[in-house]
């Protein structure tokens, strides 16, 4: 059987974790939010969006979706109106609209004003945001929002503030920003919690974009310190021993998150991929 080269290792090594990340997540119709004009793209236009995915509904779902918004416009009470609108982002969510999904979650939360219901909001149009190709500046800034919104609840929030530093490092060419400005804010949460592990989480992360492997390494190892089962930390353990050329740690983190799997694609996926690492130590 051919053995395949370090760099198609890393390239498989990738797509598993890609699948690890795409099986359970929501497909978008393919559709254009902008309108372009003498080769210019023009603002994004929410409205026109919703619209256009409007109509390529069936008219039964038309119905339960009219349905839904006729009854928030006669509702009066607050806490069944949140919940119309959760009940429409869901719905948006289940026809595979994760933008209109997270639009009806931002009118849920607006009328709740719960961090609960903004980090709902904030989570799905993060989402979108990094799932959708389209109209990425507009669920961006408004996951930054939503996020943004927690803190005027709760300006001590560590969690809304390790979000926003997400936002900034992974939407920092949407920002106009140096990606720099998140990871001082991920450290900033570190300094007061030493044991986030969202934030070690994502530092770890972006220490992996920036080949920074055995500083990731420190992060995914400590995360497994806190928490054991915190399985995926091992998969992004297995990316970074690998860039290493560490095969047998690299194989020793692939069977510990194997151990956490439920999903068969994905545990066939890890199967094989051992075996290529296996074929490829002799």
């Amino acid at each position: 059987m051919l053995k395949l080269t370090k760099p198609q290792l890393l390239a498989v090594l990738a797509a598993l974790v890609l699948i690890v990340l795409i099986l359970l997540l929501p497909r978008k119709a393919s559709i254009s939010p902008t309108t372009v004009v003498n080769g210019n793209e023009m603002s994004f236009s929410f409205e026109k969006f919703y619209n256009d995915a409007y109509t390529q509904l069936s008219e039964n779902n038309k119905r339960v979706i009219d349905n839904l918004k006729e009854s928030i416009t006669h509702e009066n009470t607050d806490s069944l109106r949140s919940l119309l609108n959760d009940s429409l982002a869901n719905i948006w969510k289940a026809f595979n609209w994760p933008t209109i999904a997270a639009y009806y979650f931002e009118q849920s939360a607006s009328i709740r004003n719960n961090e609960k219901s903004w980090f709902k909001a904030g989570d799905a149009y993060f989402a979108a945001f990094r799932f959708v190709n389209e109209n990425k500046e507009y669920t961006l800034d408004k996951a930054i929002y939503c996020y943004q919104k927690i803190l005027e609840i709760d300006s001590a929030n560590l969690s809304a503030k390790t979000s926003i530093g997400v936002c900034f490092i992974e939407g920092a060419s949407y920002l106009g920003k140096a990606p720099m400005e998140g990871v001082l804010m991920l450290q900033q949460v570190l300094d007061k919690d030493p044991k986030n592990i969202n934030a070690l989480f994502n530092l770890g992360y972006f220490a992996i974009q920036s080949a920074q492997y055995e500083k990731a390494l420190e992060r995914f190892k400590t995360i497994l310190q806190i928490d054991s089962t915190y399985a995926e930390a091992y998969i992004y353990m297995a990316d970074a021993y690998l860039s290493l050329a560490d095969t047998s740690a690299t194989i020793s983190a692939l069977k510990n998150y194997r151990a956490f799997v439920t999903d068969e694609t994905i545990k066939e996926q890890i199967e094989n991929y051992i075996t290529e690492l296996t074929e490829h130590k002799h």
